[in-house]
């Protein structure tokens, strides 16, 4: 068991320090969207879906580099007055209460675009 958690956690840390260069890449497209939509008045589309996406993978794959480091927001005034059992149960409740939505969220807004975009495509 052992094993394969030190194997999650190398991959964890391998993501973590791949997906960090997608800031510097988000933030230089968002520069990049910025002086061409203020200063050259030419906005464009493809940098905005970029910048989504660059986002939204960032904080995916940072999430679970941030849960190894335990970097993640706490509320330290009850977390500290619990003992290393009470740490494991709500880290373990926290984790299933916040994780399951957002995977069920994930899965499921898929699905419902491309039925929207097959359902409103297939119209004459």
């Amino acid at each position: 068991m052992l094993k394969i958690l030190d194997i999650i956690d190398t991959i964890n840390e391998w993501v973590g320090k791949v997906f960090r260069w997608a800031i510097v890449l988000l933030a230089l497209t968002m520069c990049y969207e910025v002086v061409l939509r203020y200063v050259f008045n030419n906005p464009t589309i493809w940098s905005f879906e970029i910048s989504t996406a660059l986002y939204a993978t960032t904080f995916m794959m940072g999430a679970a580099y941030a849960l190894l480091y335990k970097a993640h927001v706490s509320i330290d005034l009850f977390y500290e007055m619990l003992g290393v059992r009470g740490r494991a149960i709500l880290d373990i409740i926290s984790s299933v209460i916040f994780f399951f939505p957002f995977l069920i969220e994930a899965v499921e807004k898929p699905r419902f675009s491309i039925f929207i975009y097959f359902s409103h495509s297939t119209r004459s």
